[in-house]
């Protein structure tokens, strides 16, 4: 077994996103990092955090009863949180999570479309 304590804390950022080793990082130094964040960064990060409350929100909705799985609102929320889960996994090169997201979108999108479809002929046979 290795003995790492000897090991000055990292808090370098590998390539594949937010994997920083924050265990040595005290809150000020987290937050000098984030002042340092470029325009891109915050709206990568901004992005991902706002499909993940979109996702989250579809879910609890449709487990609650207030959304059914062939409404609308829920498939555009999921087409939208993937779209901002792709946008920020691939800006970290996170890509079996952009992968995922691609096929969500894709399935969200695709029942998105019947829905419209749907609802466009069942109006036109008024």
């Amino acid at each position: 077994m290795r003995d790492c304590s000897s090991r000055a804390p990292s808090t370098e950022y590998r390539s594949s996103g937010l994997t920083a080793k924050l265990a040595g990082m005290s809150v000020h130094q987290i937050l000098i990092d984030i002042s340092n964040w470029s325009t891109e960064r915050w709206f990568v990060e901004i992005v991902g955090w706002g499909g993940a409350v979109l996702i989250l929100l579809a879910y609890l909705l449709l487990s609650a009863g207030r959304l059914t799985g062939q409404s609308l609102a829920y498939q555009v929320m999921n087409v939208l949180g993937a779209a901002g889960f792709i946008i920020n996994g691939w800006w970290h090169r996170a890509i079996p999570s952009a992968t995922l997201n691609v096929i969500w979108l894709l399935i969200g999108a695709i029942a998105t479309w019947q829905i419209i479809k749907k609802r466009g002929s069942s109006t036109s046979a008024m």
